[in-house]
């Protein structure tokens, strides 16, 4: 990620930043893709964003 808001690539589209509290975050993808090097990194990502990492 750090590359590409770097590069101008990746912008946040509004200044203001929302957290929600209560709320519930669910990652759902096919199983043939489990093993998929893009979609792993992006479930890290997210896990981590959540607080889940192990």
């Amino acid at each position: 990620m750090t590359p590409m808001i770097q590069q101008g690539r990746l912008v946040r589209p509004v200044e203001h930043e929302v957290e929600l509290e209560e709320t519930r975050h669910y990652l759902a993808y096919r199983e043939d893709k489990a093993d998929d090097e893009a979609l792993g990194r992006f479930r890290d990502w997210f896990l981590a964003e959540c607080g889940l990492a192990g």
